[in-house]
């Protein structure tokens, strides 16, 4: 908007307001391209960077700042995304300058243009040799061709649901093709940094450099360099984690979510946006293609699926070369005589099915999702566990680094740490994490070389990418992981695959812990027999008749759904209803209690007072399931709805009209729409 030779403009600011504010434009910008670009802006009594939003509708009555300063000399962010950024900070209930603040990359853009480096390997270290596209199986080719007719004709959303080594990964490299020869562009999406190597080497060796790669564990300038060819048109394709959802492409014409159901797409930091649920947004603004890969479906997109809110199904049946998926033996860890020493989480099954392969020369994969050598550390003296400090929760002992820590906010003790209650040094280690399991491994088979794969062996960077280059290359024969090695990993030399303990997600207090455990045993099973050698699993569980696990062992989903969805539906859960959960915490234990009262009470008194909220269910306020974490006592309070529109309005007039009054005495509110992690 001009007035009296002003120009006048709307910015969000990138701090916790959920308003924008008008600005006076530099005299020098009047006639640029401001939308996309920060600025310098007073803000109060002191300064803060702001997002250039474009003109501004409205003028203010107040008097109008002028900028103090526009940082950037050109947009870093396509105009088309404004209105996905609004979407999301609306939906999400976030301030739209944050939501803005968290979808680019962190710090400065580099004065050195390494945009421009090209690259000639991968992360893996592996040079790209360029590839023969493979034949198509019959299956692969029906799912190209109907996908492919569906580019440039408006938005659809499509699931792409098969066994696992059924040929997704060439059905998303067809579309991409499809989509460049049409001069567009694909966005994939992956759920772990541990997948994008593997990704990049298949992309790349198709593609060239026409890719450009998304995840946190770049640094700043790689990461504003990958932005910036994406932002510059010199890639076609992004390949990325859960915050490539936000690559600025003007607008692509399809989106690939691959694993679509994995719970990494959730977003746990301030921003609590889940990029698959965005993938559907952002594709539907561009009038593009949305497809949803997984061997195991989220029962939401299930749903989705099996109501006509997607255009289309396909189901592959079958693995390339018809390799035949591997036979499940379930062990009842119930009726095992129990062994000491190595053996002590092995079964006798597991242990000669371990021999054998190793004996053939092949590898195997032993899974269990619970890190460290010990979880629970207990005084033989008194009784009493090894606690944090900070948290309400045991600590576990690492052997590597010869302390306990605590997996939660990072506190540590020393491996020599006497008992907190009665100062004994007789400490037993029980439990298990993958730490026992790999030494445990390593004593049973001294000749051989045993590798581990979690988050204590890849917190240095390109730590992943050597591990899965060794397992690829035979240097490691039996590779012991967590939920990392579950995800879309292709390596033929793996015939066994040990589930070491079944049951551990099944105990957690969330309705998905079925869901997850059933996603969870699939897709480690589905790791094997992917050569030409057939595969085997020996799933040792304590619980062997849940339906979820008897699913698994039988790779059928469907068994699955039907008997899970009955149970969401008698209570009403996702995806018969929408949730936000509302986070209350404070470093003080009255003071969380108070806050979280005031919380529940303003739940209620809003739900009863207003006849549009009736069909709003307030289930809490309840301590958390882990009521203390990094020093804050925590509660929560699950708010239910029929529908979206419905909770967004409850939870808006809460926040407007409680939020301050909750927040009394420094207690932080936190909304989470959609949670994921109920712990």
């Amino acid at each position: 908007m001009q007035c009296k030779g002003k120009r006048f403009i709307e910015i969000a600011v990138g701090l916790p307001v959920y308003s924008t504010y008008t600005y006076i434009a530099p005299a020098g910008e009047t006639d640029a391209v401001l939308a996309g670009r920060r600025a310098i802006v007073p803000f109060g009594k002191k300064t803060a960077t702001g997002y250039i939003l474009g003109d501004a509708s409205i003028l203010p009555e107040a008097d109008v700042k002028p900028v103090c300063d526009i940082i950037d000399a050109t947009p870093l962010f396509p105009a088309t995304m404004l209105d996905f950024f609004k979407w999301v900070a609306d939906y999400y209930l976030h301030p739209l300058g944050e939501t803005i603040k968290s979808a680019l990359p962190t710090g400065d853009i580099p004065r050195r243009d390494m945009a421009r480096q090209a690259g000639t390997k991968t992360a893996i270290g592996d040079a790209v040799k360029p590839d023969v596209p493979p034949d198509l199986t019959p299956e692969q080719a029906t799912v190209v061709s109907d996908l492919s007719a569906r580019l440039g004709h408006g938005f659809d959303a499509c699931l792409l649901a098969g066994v696992t080594g059924s040929g997704k990964t060439e059905i998303y490299m067809r579309l991409a093709e499809e989509a460049l020869r049409r001069g567009e562009t694909a966005l994939i999406l992956v759920p772990e940094i541990a997948l994008i190597s593997q990704a990049e080497q298949r992309f790349k060796a198709r593609f060239g450099e026409k890719i450009a790669v998304l995840h946190s564990g770049l640094s700043r300038g790689q990461r504003w360099a990958q932005w910036l060819k994406i932002l510059r048109n010199e890639v076609s394709i992004a390949i990325g984690t859960r915050s490539a959802i936000f690559a600025p492409f003007a607008s692509p014409a399809v989106i690939i979510v691959d694993e679509e159901h994995d719970t990494s797409y959730k977003q746990d930091g301030s921003l609590r946006y889940n990029a698959r649920d965005l993938a559907l947004v952002r594709a539907k603004m561009a009038g593009g293609l949305v497809v949803l890969g997984s061997a195991t479906p989220s029962v939401q997109s299930a749903y989705n699926a099996r109501t006509d809110k997607f255009a289309v199904t396909h189901y592959l049946q079958h693995r390339v070369n018809n390799n035949p998926l591997p036979d499940i033996t379930v062990v009842d860890l119930r009726q095992v005589q129990k062994h000491r020493g190595a053996r002590a989480f092995i079964s006798d099954e597991l242990f000669h099915a371990l021999k054998s392969t190793l004996e053939d020369g092949d590898q195997a994969l032993l899974f269990l999702n619970r890190r460290g050598f010990s979880s629970f550390p207990v005084c033989a003296a008194c009784g009493e566990t090894l606690r944090c400090r900070h948290c309400d929760i045991t600590l576990t002992l690492h052997k590597k680094i010869n302390a306990y820590k605590c997996h939660f906010c990072g506190f540590s003790l020393p491996a020599t740490a006497v008992c907190n209650t009665c100062g004994s040094t007789a400490i037993k280690h029980l439990g298990m994490g993958t730490e026992k399991i790999q030494e445990a491994v390593q004593q049973l088979f001294p000749d051989k070389s045993v590798a581990r794969l979690d988050r204590d062996t890849t917190t240095r960077k390109g730590s992943i990418a050597r591990i899965l280059k060794d397992l690829k290359n035979r240097r490691i024969d039996v590779l012991v992981g967590t939920q990392m090695i579950a995800k879309g990993h292709d390596f033929p030399g793996i015939t066994l695959i040990g589930i070491i303990c079944a049951d551990l997600s099944l105990n957690f207090p969330d309705f998905r812990a079925g869901e997850r455990t059933f996603q969870l045993l699939a897709q480690v099973a589905g790791r094997a027999g992917r050569g030409e050698k057939p595969g085997r699993v020996i799933m040792q569980t304590y619980n062997p008749d849940h339906f979820s696990i008897i699913a698994a062992t039988q790779q059928d989903f469907k068994s699955f759904y039907d008997q899970e969805i009955n149970f969401r539906k008698a209570l009403a859960y996702p995806p018969f209803s929408r949730i936000v959960q509302l986070k209350i915490s404070a470093t003080d234990r009255e003071k969380s209690r108070d806050a979280a009262r005031r919380a529940g009470d303003a739940c209620r008194d809003m739900k009863h007072g207003d006849p549009a909220f009736a069909a709003v269910e307030v289930l809490g306020p309840v301590e958390a399931p882990i009521p203390r974490l990094a020093g804050r006592y925590r509660w929560q309070i699950l708010i239910k709805a029929p529908g979206a529109n419905l909770l967004k309005q409850f939870i808006s007039r809460l926040i407007n009209e409680n939020g301050a009054a909750i927040k009394k005495g420094n207690a932080r509110l936190v909304v989470d729409v959609d949670p994921f992690f109920m712990m």
